[in-house]
């Protein structure tokens, strides 16, 4: 990380010295003369993004070809494996930036990046992104069917790196399998992981140093970003593609409910699947149903008052009793048989009542999920 994305000194426009000697004995004129416009990387990338990005491509392949099948804490390979994979996504957006830079039409291109080859930028990236796609991607679902892993904090850790993957899609590259990976990894998330609000990094959310939460090492403020980013072209993906949409609905049930893996094989693509629309209401965009749920609910006359209601009866009712199944993309919720999935909440998990059940009875969990 310190060699690709440390920025380096900055060069101003007006300096023009060049190299007369080699080598240059004085230190700070050296430093001067290595200066860059927009940073060493960018820099890379202007004048050899080929070179520089085999070699995070060969990075990557070394850390892949050590997969023992599946992430273990004890091995260095899982690590290893998704460091590699956070740093080609990186480099994906450098690049992804640059290109973007210097393809846009009536603009002047950034400076620095006056001679950028596009077409080996544009290589880079197919060959960057076929890497990801065809080798990492399916290796980490396997890693996280519910049939071989039942660690949950491994599974955490998995689906937050799988998320990163399609940090810097746009929505003209999403398809099925983009859709579907974001939206079962943030549902399964919300009911697994329990996201810090103490302070910015997961891992210094701890009393005890010695003893830090499970982490899913990314900062959470950035898969935050990356859900909250892509969730409008999602849902508009999702309203021009239905079909996609009903399939991604679907594995956000599986995943959620550990009764099968995202992706069908050909002869369960085979089997009929329900149609799942956003309620009808305009207050409830995003919230999804299937069409096996009421009709009343799915075009959104379920919140009309009731004769004698008062505002806490239909609150309560349109809140929680009306609900069967349901995804709710707008805050990654997950309801089953009328209950939100969630993690107990942390004042009970800390009460101390609690606590000897927790030790004795649940095995020592450290933490508990829950149904309303």
């Amino acid at each position: 990380d310190a060699a690709l994305f440390e920025p380096g000194l900055w060069k101003p426009s007006d300096y023009f010295e060049q190299v007369t000697e080699i080598p240059v004995v004085d230190e700070e004129k050296l430093q001067n003369l290595l200066s860059t416009p927009l940073g060493t990387l960018f820099n890379e990338i202007a004048k050899s993004p080929d070179v520089m990005t085999s070699c995070v491509i060969k990075i990557l392949e070394r850390a892949v070809d050590m997969d023992v099948g599946r992430y273990t804490e004890a091995a260095s390979s899982g690590p290893l494996i998704l460091y590699a994979t956070r740093l080609a996504v990186r480099v994906e957006g450098f690049l992804k930036f640059a290109l973007k830079k210097c393809t846009a039409p009536g603009q002047p291109r950034p400076r620095g990046l006056e001679f950028m080859e596009n077409w080996k930028v544009e290589k880079s990236m197919k060959d960057l992104r076929k890497t990801l796609d065809e080798r990492v991607i399916p290796m980490l679902e396997y890693w996280i069917d519910p049939i071989r892993c039942k660690n949950v904090d491994a599974s955490n850790l998995v689906h937050a790196h799988l998320i990163y993957l399609f940090k810097n899609y746009t929505y003209e590259e999403f398809d099925y399998r983009s859709i579907s990976v974001l939206l079962t990894s943030q549902v399964y998330l919300s009911i697994n992981h329990r996201f810090s609000n103490k302070a910015y990094d997961d891992l210094a959310d701890s009393s005890d140093p010695s003893k830090p939460p499970p982490s899913i090492q990314i900062a959470q403020s950035e898969i935050f970003d990356i859900i909250q980013g892509k969730r409008y072209h999602i849902l508009q993906y999702m309203k021009n593609n239905p079909e996609d949409a009903d399939a991604a609905m679907e594995a956000v049930v599986r995943i959620a409910t550990g009764t099968g893996p995202r992706a069908l094989t050909d002869r369960q693509k085979q089997m009929k699947q329900r149609r799942w629309k956003s309620i009808g209401h305009p207050t409830c965009y995003g919230r999804f149903v299937p069409d096996t749920e009421d009709e009343k609910l799915r075009d959104g006359s379920y919140r009309k008052p009731k004769a004698g209601e008062n505002f806490e009866k239909w609150m309560l009712r349109v809140t929680t009793k009306e609900v069967g199944i349901e995804v709710n993309v707008q805050i990654s919720e997950f309801t089953l048989q009328n209950h939100k999935m969630m993690l107990l909440d942390p004042t009970i998990m800390k009460h101390k009542d609690f606590q000897h059940t927790r030790e004795t009875v649940l095995a020592d969990a450290t933490d508990v999920a829950c149904a309303e």
